[in-house]
């Protein structure tokens, strides 16, 4: 009978000892799920800049290619926008185009966005410029296909999805 009542609180105290690992294992799993969700967050941020960096880039470099190309020169482009991304506006003092890519993982800004510039344009710009891709809409996620034309003394950027 003596045994019998030393394996009942043996048992109990086994039960206690699993239930305290469990939940130190829970909490550690708590705190590495949260961990690794801000590390996703600002991989997609980090993500989602460089696919904006590089659609305003390519649409740099097309707008260069055609200005110096001269009259009558086209070039079609596709570049993919992303998710967190409203791309093509044109910011003239800058003398390039930039993005503005919304995420919250982005800290140093307190908006919780971040404006992605393209490269400067290599040659002065015709006197008209003009660009249905910029503008007060956001472009929707996904691929699109951008045409870069010249005419006279006008460089004319038009969007379409691919």
């Amino acid at each position: 009978m003596r045994e019998r009542g030393f394996f009942l609180r043996r048992s109990g105290q086994l039960s206690i000892e699993f239930f305290l690992v469990l939940s130190i294992i829970i909490a550690f799993s708590i705190i590495l799920y949260n961990v690794s969700r801000e590390e996703v967050a600002k991989t997609k941020a980090v993500n989602a800049i460089v696919l904006a960096k590089n659609a305003v880039d390519a649409a740099s470099q097309a707008v260069d290619f055609v200005a110096l190309s001269g009259n009558g020169s086209a070039l079609n482009v596709s570049v993919f926008v992303p998710r967190e991304a409203s791309c093509f506006y044109y910011n003239s003092s800058r003398d390039a185009f930039y993005c503005i890519v919304y995420s919250a993982a982005l800290q140093p800004a307190v908006t919780g966005r971040q404006f992605v510039f393209g490269e400067r344009f290599a040659t002065r710009l015709p006197k008209y410029f003009g660009s249905s891709c910029a503008g007060a809409f956001p472009l929707k996620p996904g691929w699109w296909l951008l045409r870069v034309e010249s005419a006279g003394n006008a460089v004319n950027v038009s969007c379409s999805p691919s």
